[in-house]
C-alpha cells in the first residue's frame, strides 16, 4: 500500500528509519513517573497515522530564500492530492501544472506544458524501481513531521513534561550516531508533533513546526499548517504550507483515480 510509504517520507527527522515496535493507540500520560519512553511516544505518532486509510487535501507551498545581496524571493506552488491504499492523484495547478494518476497498475504523468504524457506500467517494474519512482513523486507533496519513525541508532532521553499553550507536551531530545542532536515536541493528548529540530553542534540543520491541527479521524490529528526552516547562505530559508479541504474519510471514487486527457495528446509508454 502507497499510504505507508507516503506518510514515511518525512523531512522532519532526517534519519534512518525502521517499522515503529507495536504500541496500542491511546498511550497513558495521567502520572509524570508513568509517561511513556521516547521510543514509545515515536511509535504512538506513527500509530496514530497508521490508522489512515485515505487522505485528501489541497495544499499551497510558499518557498521563501534568501540571496547573498539580502533579497529574497518566493516562489509558490498549489496542488490537490488525493490517495486511498495504492491509488493516489496530484493536480498540480498554475505554471508548474501537471497531472499525475495511479490506479495501482499504471500511472501516467501529463505536463501540459509538454504537449505529451508519460505512461508508467508498475506492474512491469521491479519492486525497487516502482518504490523509488513513487517515492519520488510523493516526497514532493508529503507533509512534513506528520510521521516521525523510530530512528536507528539515536541515544533518547525525555525532556520537560509540561504545558504550551493550553496543552500538555513532551520534549523528547536525541543524539545520532553521528552525533546530530534531534528534539521532538509532542502533543501528549492529541500524540502529534508540534516541533521537530535537528542541530549539528548548535547550527541548525532543520525545524519543522505543525500547527492548525484537526482531528481527520476519531484519535489522528493532521496539522493544516506546516512551516520549514533550513539555513542557506545568507540566512534561513522558510517553505511554509497551508493544507485545506483536509479529510480520511470516505470512499474515493475509482474514476478519480484515472487520468482527464484528450485523445489528441500523445503517450510516450514507460517501459
Amino acid at each position: 500500500m502507497l499510504l505507508p510509504l507516503l506518510l514515511a517520507i518525512s523531512l522532519a527527522s532526517g534519519q534512518t528509519t525502521q517499522d515503529p515496535p507495536q504500541t496500542p493507540v491511546g498511550i497513558s500520560t495521567a502520572a509524570v513517573e508513568d509517561a511513556p519512553s521516547p521510543e514509545q511516544w515515536l511509535a504512538e505518532v506513527d500509530a496514530r497515522a497508521a490508522q489512515l486509510t485515505s487522505l485528501r487535501y489541497s495544499a499551497t507551498r510558499s518557498t521563501t530564500r534568501p540571496s547573498a545581496e539580502g533579497h529574497q524571493t518566493t516562489v509558490e506552488e498549489r496542488w490537490r492530492f488525493i490517495l486511498q491504499g495504492n491509488k493516489f492523484r496530484i493536480d498540480y495547478f498554475g505554471d508548474t501544472a501537471r497531472q499525475i494518476t495511479s490506479d495501482g497498475a499504471v500511472l501516467l504523468d501529463y505536463v501540459p506544458a509538454n504537449g505529451r504524457a508519460m505512461r508508467h506500467h508498475l506492474a512491469r517494474m521491479s519492486a525497487e524501481d516502482q518504490a523509488k519512482l513513487v517515492r519520488g513523486i510523493l516526497e514532493r507533496v508529503s507533509v512534513p513531521g506528520f510521521r516521525v519513525g523510530v530512528a536507528e541508532g539515536v541515544t533518547w532521553s525525555t525532556g520537560a513534561l509540561t504545558r504550551d499553550q493550553d496543552r500538555d507536551v513532551v520534549e523528547l531530545l536525541g543524539v545520532s550516531a553521528d552525533g546530530n542532536s534531534l528534539r521532538y515536541v509532542i502533543d501528549r493528548e492529541r500524540a502529534s508533533v508540534l516541533v521537530s529540530e535537528i542541530f549539528q553542534g548548535d547550527k541548525l540543520v532543520l525545524r519543522t513546526t505543525s500547527s492548525d491541527q484537526v482531528e481527520i479521524i476519531p484519535g489522528t490529528w493532521f496539522p493544516r499548517q506546516v512551516e520549514l526552516q533550513v539555513p542557506e547562505r545568507g540566512g534561513l530559508a522558510t517553505v511554509s504550507m497551508r493544507l485545506t479541504k483536509v479529510s480520511g474519510v470516505g470512499d474515493i471514487p475509482p474514476e478519480l483515480f484515472q487520468p482527464v486527457l484528450d485523445s489528441s495528446v500523445p503517450i510516450e509508454e514507460v517501459p
